[in-house]
């Protein structure tokens, strides 16, 4: 899946709240510091993987992983590479496991965009993906003040709340 939009939309905290009522989920975080040996040691560590022979990582990961029904998501994956991605999707099709890219929509456009037919095989496998706009509906709001108040808010609350959520 590839789930993208502006930074403070709640992606993060949504795959985090997920992953806290789903043991099989497991968050990833990827920075400009994060190389693909950084990212492979970090899934091994999470899923008890042989770290050694390092030439077998890939390998012992996909193993580990292998009818655990597990779901990896990558939070902040705009900064990975293509050949991050291309090592991603050998460890999706060995393992049989969900992935998740979460990030800015340059992750959704560098899949579907002018260099688009680098990620083909990647985005050929993505059953699901989600933009997240930056306008938040009031019946959104309406919802969440509701949830967290225990009453539903009176139409200036509401409106004010859409406001500042805008």
């Amino acid at each position: 899946g590839v789930v993208y939009g502006a930074a403070g939309l709640g992606k993060t905290t949504t795959a985090r709240k997920y992953a806290s009522e789903n043991s099989n989920v497991k968050i990833i975080t990827c920075s400009a510091l994060t190389s693909i040996w950084t990212l492979l040691d970090e899934i091994a560590e999470i899923v008890r993987a042989d770290m050694k022979p390092r030439r077998e990582l890939v390998r012992n990961i996909i193993r580990a992983l292998q009818g655990s029904n597990t779901v990896l998501v990558f939070d902040e994956s705009q900064h990975l590479t293509t050949h991050d991605y291309e090592v991603l999707r050998a460890i999706h099709d060995g393992a049989e496991i969900g992935i998740v890219f979460l990030g800015t929509s340059a992750v959704y456009d560098r899949m579907t965009g002018s260099r688009g037919r680098l990620y083909d095989q990647l985005y050929s496998r993505v059953g699901i993906q989600r933009g997240l706009r930056q306008i938040v509906a009031k019946g959104d709001i309406l919802r969440v003040a509701s949830a967290h108040l225990g009453v539903k808010p009176d139409n200036e609350v509401v409106m004010e709340l859409h406001r500042l959520a805008n």
